[in-house]
């Protein structure tokens, strides 16, 4: 049975696919929109990968030499994001990302497989570095591997600081800290958290030797100080990467977005909030997951049975 939607609604899912169609025949290449709701429920999973690889066998059965992805998303699972990026790849012989407001995160892990980021002005990414996160009312707070490795700092610049004379002094002051930091996340957690940080860097090595530093001669070089300083060297998880640091101090390949561009993937990611607020999209797939939007928009030239 056909329900029609109301007009406020119908208007809604139109501007979202006029602005698609819009950006896309200005850049002239096809556009795979991925956009994650802020809510509960919409971190990037496994589930993704699965819908993801329909669309694009549904609009792109062959792939296409280039292809923009315009992303929105506080991240998630990092195994998911590494797989996701691999799978568009294996559609894209070119991918430029565009990222007018935020992609954090697994986000930021997906960016990496792209031949350049475009960042809008007010654009952010973040560290890949991975976090502890506990379910309940009465659950300690989010912890990540990068305030662990912090924290250890603090303990032995405060050594340094006190200038003990001895081990045993300097034992009695260090014992009680790591005992207070493994009785509150647990030692199973902990050696989960250094595990997935190994696997993460591994995971972007390959993405930027395979891509964004495909052709430069000394990668190996160029990419390992890259991934320590989204990793073990970033200031807190949570920190938020401009254009300006990304270029000049992480020294990823990025560009500033068009100003036009950038109004309009900021328009669009704008009309993709209202509707989601309809109930229009990004609904819910039983009562943990919360389905993203895959949206892809081909150039007029390469619309299909036009």
């Amino acid at each position: 049975m056909n329900f029609e939607l109301p007009k406020e609604q119908k208007e809604c899912l139109v501007t979202l696919y006029n602005f698609g169609n819009e950006i896309t025949n200005l850049r002239k290449r096809p556009l795979l929109i991925m956009f994650y709701s802020k809510e509960e429920c919409s971190q990037i999973d496994e589930g993704d990968i699965y819908e993801l690889e329909q669309k694009l066998n549904e609009k792109i059965p062959e792939g296409v030499f280039e292809l923009d992805v315009c992303i929105q998303t506080l991240g998630g699972d990092a195994n998911s994001s590494y797989l996701i990026a691999q799978l568009i790849r294996n559609y894209s012989n070119y991918m430029e990302i565009l990222i007018p407001n935020y992609s954090y995160s697994g986000g930021t892990l997906i960016s990496l497989a792209s031949n350049k980021i475009i960042l809008g002005k007010t654009a952010k990414i973040s560290p890949i570095d991975l976090q502890l996160s506990y379910i309940g009312e009465d659950s300690p707070p989010a912890f990540a591997l990068v305030n662990i490795e912090k924290y250890i700092d603090f303990i032995v610049d405060t050594c340094n600081k006190f200038k003990f004379k001895d081990e045993e002094n300097k034992t009695k002051f260090v014992t009680p800290l790591i005992k207070a930091l493994v009785e509150s996340h647990g030692t199973s957690d902990l050696g989960e958290l250094f595990r997935m940080r190994g696997l993460t860097e591994f995971h972007a090595r390959i993405l930027l030797m395979d891509y964004m530093f495909k052709n430069e001669t000394e990668k190996r070089k160029i990419v390992d100080p890259i991934i320590k300083l989204l990793t073990s060297e970033s200031p807190t998880h949570n920190f938020e990467i401009d254009f300006h640091i990304a270029k000049r101090i992480i020294g990823l390949k990025v560009e500033n977005m068009d100003s036009k561009i950038y109004k309009l993937t900021r328009q669009l990611f704008s009309v993709c909030e209202n509707a989601r607020n309809f109930g229009l999209i990004c609904e819910f797939v039983g009562n943990e997951r919360r389905r993203p939007f895959f949206e892809i928009f081909l150039p007029k030239e390469d619309k299909k049975n036009e």
